[in-house]
């Protein structure tokens, strides 16, 4: 019986190399796949991240162009009209959107006009 295992030593030397072999070369490209998969991975976090940080600047940008609008509105009106009422109510609702929207945007009411004026160095930290 000792001799029937030594007889296939051999053979299951061969085999266990085999299986190392199989398994080194399967380690190394499960390697390159898993590196390949969690690239991708990054690269959808990293998509998502420029999609938020893309959608908030546009968001700022139409929300100071709104408010940049409504208060130019204002120089073409006469004020004590009831149209200039209306687009002062409309200018200063935009501003308080981007105040309340925005941290740290500082601002002053106009006593002569009565329009909120964001200061524009506040907006561009924004």
């Amino acid at each position: 019986m000792g001799g029937t295992l030594v007889k296939f030593l051999p053979a299951l030397i061969g085999i266990a190399a085999a299986a190392a072999i199989i398994y080194g070369v399967s380690e190394y490209y499960n390697k390159d796949a898993n590196a390949a998969k969690e690239a991708q991975e990054n690269a959808q976090a990293l998509r998502e991240e420029y999609d938020k940080a893309k959608d908030a600047y546009n968001q700022l940008k139409s929300s100071m162009e709104e408010y940049n609008t409504s208060v130019d509105a204002l120089s073409k009106l006469k004020q004590g009209t009831l149209e200039y009422e209306e687009a002062l109510l409309k200018a200063n609702e935009a501003a308080m959107q981007l105040i309340n929207t925005y941290e740290g945007l500082s601002y002053t009411i106009n006593k002569d006009t009565g329009v909120i004026e964001i200061d524009k160095d506040s907006l561009r930290k924004a």
